[in-house]
């Protein structure tokens, strides 16, 4: 298993890189994922988008955050991708409280 520490001082952020209309109306989301520190969060993180309704397909790669959903239709918001990672990144408390000592402190 592999673990990233120096990201565990990040809370997951999720932004939208692209997005492509495809045939048949399929639609390709294009993510970065922030925060990401092991495979058991990447694996969590992927199961989470591909269980958001019209997701017909998701794939997370730990190392360079990148994550792709295609959906059947229309991609939910940024928000809602947001979310779904949100709810299932391991020690989610933990890690905001030391994101914000991490912004916080006195340079």
């Amino acid at each position: 298993m592999r673990i990233l520490p120096r990201r565990l001082f990040s809370y997951p952020r999720v932004v939208v890189r692209r997005l492509e209309r495809g045939d048949g109306d399929v639609t390709l989301a294009v993510l970065s994922i922030d925060g990401l520190v092991c495979d058991v969060c990447a694996a969590r993180a992927q199961q989470a988008l591909a269980d958001l309704p019209g997701a017909t397909a998701a794939k997370v790669d730990l190392e360079s955050g990148a994550a792709s959903v295609t959906f059947a239709g229309e991609a939910p918001s940024e928000e809602a991708l947001g979310q779904a990672v949100g709810r299932v990144v391991l020690l989610r408390p933990a890690r905001r409280w030391m994101a914000r000592l991490r912004w916080e402190r006195p340079r």
